[in-house]
């Protein structure tokens, strides 16, 4: 783990710190609103909340990055469109972890192996 950064449960009440880290770090190219974050997440029904973890200052608290988890509850191809509607036949995948917010990199990268093991057994 990271010096001074732990990994709590994700909370939806800190949706808006977590969309304010992805801004400080990705926002002048790639500005995100809560509404597209929340459609994404907790809205999708591919979101696996027990998947999924705040990075945070230990010292502070203050999210600093986010591990979201999702499992696909039908079979996708490689466009994230059901296999019926897809250009590609990819084959299906059951489990992935997306990194979403991370304001330094270097922080981040150390975390995923722990995010990875937190998540629940794919089905």
């Amino acid at each position: 783990m990271a010096d001074g950064i732990e990994l709590r449960p994700f909370d939806p009440g800190r949706i808006g710190e977590v969309v304010a880290a992805w801004n400080a770090a990705a926002g002048r190219a790639f500005p995100l609103r809560e509404a597209l974050f929340r459609q994404n997440t907790v809205l999708d029904p591919h979101f696996d909340p027990a998947g999924a973890s705040l990075a945070c200052e230990a010292s502070t608290g203050r999210v600093v990055g986010c591990g979201l988890a999702k499992v696909a509850r039908e079979p996708l191809g490689a466009d994230g469109l059901p296999m019926e509607e897809s250009r590609d036949e990819a084959p299906e995948v059951r489990q992935y972890l997306v990194c979403v917010a991370e304001r330094d990199l270097k922080t981040l990268l150390p975390l995923l192996p722990q995010l990875a093991n937190n998540l629940p057994a794919a089905a």
